[in-house]
Parts: structure tokens; C-alpha cells; sequence
């Protein structure tokens, strides 16, 4: 008997997460953004401290009220996430019983759970970022024409300097070209830079966590490349992961610009997708 009548179609409830990674996506962007927006209290000097005050007060009321939105947000595209993986696992149980029997898990392995990796410190993936990124310590512009310098760390992004600083650099002479990093303060930067790809990766893909760790290396590469706003412009890889499809995940990379723009690397991860080794 065939499988195919008992196939359920969550395409919509993945849609939906699909949109919601990517409203998650934008609204972190806009909390950066709201966040690093310090008026200097002294073009208040004419008008009154208390209007410098009531400025700093709204600002820090408009952060919180962006950040518990964030939040809601997220816990959205969890629960969305949660039905429509309800729904692919009846699917699959639905099939073994009236197939062969062999389920395949999210994780694309079948009747194995994925192994647990902790891709902020993995250093395979730490390895290939290195590789696809380089690692210079004096400043060069990258195929975009921005100024970079260590493992992939664009000095025209917003929060370049307060990085920079935080590791006992200064912009200005780095961006000059008149102070080189040292391997030290590359690592610390490389090391907050994973990690902020990894929590836009999940934020990115709900289910990232029960994914086979190649397959999280791939969701993290892409993250750290592009960042959160054009990963969540991929509704069609989402999509994809949610249903299973590595085949379908891995023609949705290889059809978009990125994978033009980046040639070998989008190679190699699309690969990694397909795969899942």
C-alpha cells in the first residue's frame, strides 16, 4: 500500500516559522540598533538636564518593551516550531507503520537522535570559519570592499568600535591600518562572533538543536556570513529543514545569490547539507 495518503502537509505551519525567524531576525537588529542610539546629554545643556533625563529614561523603556517583544517572539516560533515537528513525527510514524518501518528522524539519521555538540566552542567548525574567513591581523578590505581584520570582523558594522574597545583596541588606529591586533584580541573577537552566529542560527531555525552537528555547522557558517536579516530571507531552506528535505535544504542554498557570491564555501556547505557529513 502506498505511504502517500497518509502524508501530512505542514508546508504552512513552516511558512509561518520561516516568517517569524525572520521578524525575529529584524526585531534583534532593531534592538541593536535602539540600544547603540546614545544622544549626548550635553546638546541638552540649553534646554535642561531633566529633558536629557526623560530622554535617556525612553530610550531605556523603548530597549526593554523591544526586548520583551524579542522574547514573545521567540517563544512564538518555538511553540510554531514544536506543532508543525508534532506533525512531521506523526508523518513519520504513519509511514513506518504501513513502509518498511524505517522512520527517519530531523536529524537525518534513522531511529538515531543527533549527537549533542556545543557549536559555540566546536572546533571543526571554528576550523572551517577560519578557513572560509581568514585570520589577518592588520586591516584589508574583504570581497564587499569593507575594511576587516581578524577572522571575519567587518570594521563598518555598528558594533565595530564598542568591540573593539572591549578587547583593549582602538578603532580609529586598527581601521587605519596604524595598530595590528594581536592573536589574543582576534580570538576574543572571533569567540563572541561564534557565539552570536550560533543563538542567530537558532533563532533562525527552531529545531536547530536536534540537527546532526554538520548540519548545525552549516546553519552557523551561513549565520556568521550574512548575519541575521538575509538568513532570514532563506524561507525556503526553513522550509526545507522543518520537513527533513537535506535534498530540498541544499538546492535552496545552491539557488540563491550567496551561493554566487561565496562560490567554494557555499559549495562545501551545501555539500555538508546535503549530506549531513
Amino acid at each position: 500500500m502506498s505511504t502517500d495518503s497518509f502524508q501530512i502537509q505542514p508546508q504552512a505551519v513552516s511558512e509561518n516559522v520561516g516568517t517569524v525567524g525572520s521578524l525575529l531576525a529584524r526585531a534583534g537588529e532593531v534592538i541593536g540598533e535602539l540600544a547603540s542610539t546614545v544622544l549626548d546629554g550635553a546638546s541638552f545643556a540649553g534646554i535642561g538636564s531633566d529633558v536629557a533625563a526623560a530622554n535617556a529614561s525612553l530610550q531605556s523603556s523603548q530597549v526593554d518593551s523591544l526586548q520583551q517583544l524579542h522574547q514573545g517572539l521567540q517563544q512564538v516560533n518555538q511553540a510554531v516550531d514544536a506543532s508543525n515537528q508534532a506533525y512531521q513525527q506523526a508523518d513519520r510514524s504513519v509511514a513506518a507503520g504501513y513502509g518498511d518501518g524505517a522512520a527517519t528522524d530531523p536529524a537525518g539519521q534513522s531511529g538515531t537522535a543527533a549527537q549533542a555538540v556545543d557549536m559555540t566552542t566546536d572546533q571543526q567548525l571554528r576550523d572551517q570559519l577560519t578557513a572560509d574567513e581568514d585570520n589577518r591581523t592588520h586591516v584589508y578590505l574583504d570581497s564587499e570592499r569593507h575594511p576587516t581584520v581578524g577572522i571575519g570582523f567587518n570594521l563598518d558594522r555598528n558594533d565595530a568600535r564598542s568591540q573593539l574597545a572591549s578587547v583593549g583596541a582602538n578603532y580609529d588606529a586598527v581601521r587605519a591600518g596604524t595598530q595590528d591586533l594581536t592573536p589574543a584580541q582576534v580570538n576574543q573577537l572571533f569567540s563572541h562572533d561564534v557565539g552570536t552566529a550560533v543563538t542567530t542560527a537558532r533563532d533562525y531555525y527552531a529545531g536547530f538543536d536536534q540537527l546532526d552537528p554538520a548540519r548545525q555547522r552549516v546553519l552557523t557558517n551561513m549565520a556568521f556570513n550574512m548575519g541575521p536579516a538575509t538568513l532570514g530571507q532563506f524561507h525556503q531552506l526553513h522550509t526545507a529543514l522543518t520537513n527533513g528535505d537535506w535534498n530540498a535544504a541544499a538546492n535552496a542554498m545552491q539557488d540563491s545569490r550567496w551561493a554566487t557570491q561565496v562560490g567554494d564555501r557555499a559549495t562545501r556547505l551545501i555539500e555538508h547539507m546535503r549530506s549531513g557529513q
